[in-house]
């Protein structure tokens, strides 16, 4: 046998077997959830399976600015008192610029990641209504207006063009568009709706909710739930009507936006249909919203908590 091969069988070949070996067992310690050649079913069912209740209410839950920022900045302070090695499911930055909201999601979301036991990535989610609510954005005009011209194109370009800000700014979701049916002018958030008329509302939110998805924006429906034409005008109050107004009048935006587009999110409102919370509504969460309508989202509540 020559030099070279008997150098070969005792030195090469075991070492090239060691270094096989090693790289097949870190592959098998890459957690099921993190490997991304795997089905999204599998990956779940592998994370649920590793967390603890505590983890699972953070998912469901959102840290606000003030546990977060100090001034302009990510107070990292705070974040560690809030968070700890927990990753929550969304966080937003209200009170920040455009440039720095960009800056604290990016600090924010690599500590979710990196520091956080399980390494979840969490939603950053923003206001932008009548463009992005971050100070330096473009100020586009408000619904009511925008319903107002009746052309749906100029509602798509709207939403399509706010959305590329919204990338720039670190922004995966936004609370958009408002579907709520305006039938009390006291109420005191009409400048939020396109119209009184369900069928305008519906179309107008169909138009809004493509124009976020093309521009690469999760869009959010709300406040879903009777809301525009509460006892008094009152903003909290409850809205007291029968089913047939409620389906055809109230709801019947969010069923058109739902059945037509592929919106992933719902915000439920923060009022009472006869006196009955919203967010805790299964007739209407549950019966009509997703046995009804087929919706496969996420409801989140307004404001703070996500629901099932």
């Amino acid at each position: 046998m020559l030099l070279e091969d008997r150098i070969l069988k005792k030195w090469l070949l075991p070492f090239i077997l060691s270094v096989l070996i090693a790289v097949d067992s870190m592959a098998q310690c890459i957690p099921v959830y993190k490997d991304s050649s795997m089905s999204v079913e599998r990956r779940v069912t592998d994370l649920l399976g590793r967390m603890t209740l505590r983890e699972k209410i953070a998912q469901l839950s959102h840290l606000h600015g003030y546990q977060l920022y100090n001034g302009q900045e990510v107070d990292y302070q705070k974040l560690r008192d809030a968070a700890g090695d927990i990753s929550y499911g969304c966080i937003e930055g209200f009170n920040l610029t455009g440039e720095n909201v960009r800056k604290a999601f990016h600090a924010i979301q690599k500590y979710m990641v990196e520091e956080t036991r399980l390494g979840i990535p969490v939603f950053t989610v923003t206001e932008s209504l009548h463009g992005s609510v971050h100070d330096g954005s473009t100020i586009f005009p408000q619904s009511v207006a925008v319903g107002s011209t009746f052309n749906l194109d100029l509602a798509y370009q709207m939403t399509k063009a706010i959305a590329t800000e919204l990338r720039s700014q670190g922004v995966i979701q936004t609370l958009s568009p408002g579907l709520d049916v305006v039938r009390d002018l006291r109420w005191g958030r009409v400048e939020e709706s396109f119209g009184e008329d369900p069928w305008l509302v519906g179309q107008m939110g169909i138009a809004q909710v493509k124009g976020y998805i093309d521009g690469g924006i999760s869009p959010m429906l709300k406040p879903f739930g009777p809301g525009g034409a509460p006892l008094g005008g009152l903003n909290l109050a409850s809205v007291e009507s029968g089913e047939r107004d409620i389906r055809n009048i109230h709801i019947k935006p969010y069923e058109m936006a739902v059945r037509n587009t592929e919106v992933k999110a719902v915000m439920t409102s923060y009022n009472s249909w006869n006196g009955i919370p919203n967010s805790a509504s299964s007739y209407l969460l549950t019966n009509i919203l997703r046995n009804e309508w087929g919706f496969k989202g996420y409801v989140y509540s307004d404001w703070g908590q996500w629901l099932c």
